[in-house]
């Protein structure tokens, strides 16, 4: 219970203690979750699927870490997913606990397979639609608590009057296609060379079971190595084109940061890529397009 006051430490010897402490409570959590999953297998299929489950997942967090962190970074879902999956496999060992034994549907002593399996199959529904629940609830109350006690901004220009200029980059194609897009707005003004273009990379924060065992210079050298990733292609559209422009590294909600730096500037526009996660990933998680069309108070310019 108290591993969450593991800190960072730049001494060999407090590393090793920090690495040592993490392998052990992450590698307890992944036993624990492999085990559940496979006690549904049920018989002699529980064993070879946790032996099977360990052989795969040890190997990813050992050496696969950056790897799973970049999918997560750029395919989100997976962090629903997975949660999702959590709540799924949660559920059904509830149910399933002998501790539990006395409510669940038995006649006469007689397990009677057909309606467990539907209380089984119910609680893992019901567990996964709690946690999915649970975080959008979470997100939704962070966005609320970041939009307060901010210092209200100056106006925005006209729509005719366009002066500044926020460009989102993600280090996606459509993100350097959007880059094309400021070029080609920035040609076809009158003015064009007093445009203000804001570039914006937005890194979402690490989990606490990551920030638990991490320094927080780790953490922040991270986070600017893959802003300075996300930014470098957008950066060479804008520097061929002839444009001047700002760089912003945020941290948080990319759609809350997007409009909180759309207020501190008083910009007249958003200009971002669209990712095209699919109507199936929208409904689950909320795309960024859609998140930062709901929140900003100037109009977004999709690009494809």
């Amino acid at each position: 219970g108290a591993h969450g006051n593991v800190v960072g430490s730049d001494k060999l010897w407090g590393a090793v203690k920090t690495v040592v402490i993490a392998d052990l409570v992450m590698s307890v959590d992944n036993v624990i979750a492999i085990a559940g999953a496979a006690e549904n297998a049920g018989g002699e299929h529980t064993m070879p699927l946790v032996i099977f489950g360990l052989l795969v997942s040890i190997p990813i967090i050992v050496w696969g870490s950056q790897l799973v962190l970049k999918l997560m970074d750029r395919f989100p879902i997976v962090i629903t997913v997975g949660g999702m999956l959590l709540g799924w496999i949660a559920g059904t060992m509830a149910v399933t606990d002998p501790a539990l034994r006395a409510w669940m549907p038995y006649e006469t002593g007689v397990e009677r397979p057909d309606v467990v399996a539907v209380v089984r199959y119910g609680a893992g529904i019901a567990g996964a639609l709690f946690v999915l629940g649970l975080g959008k609830w979470l997100a939704a109350r962070q966005r609320a608590a970041a939009g307060q006690g901010r210092v209200p901004q100056a106006a925005p220009a006209a729509i005719g009057h366009l002066k500044r200029v926020v460009l989102a980059a993600d280090g996606s194609p459509s993100a350097v296609q959007a880059a094309r897009q400021v070029v080609s707005l920035r040609d076809d003004l009158r003015e064009g060379q007093l445009l203000e273009v804001h570039v914006v990379n937005v890194q979402r924060p690490l989990s606490g079971d990551v920030t638990r065992f991490v320094s927080g210079k780790s953490v922040d050298e991270y986070h600017r190595e893959q802003s300075e990733e996300a930014l470098a292609p957008v950066r060479v559209v804008l520097e061929a084109g002839g444009v001047t422009f700002q760089s912003h590294l945020r941290i948080g909600d990319p759609a809350a940061a997007i409009a909180e730096l759309v207020r501190d500037n008083a910009c007249d526009l958003i200009v971002m890529g669209a990712r095209g996660l699919g109507a199936g990933a929208s409904v689950l998680l909320g795309s960024v397009t859609q998140s930062t069309i709901a929140q900003a108070s100037v109009p977004v310019l999709v690009v494809k």
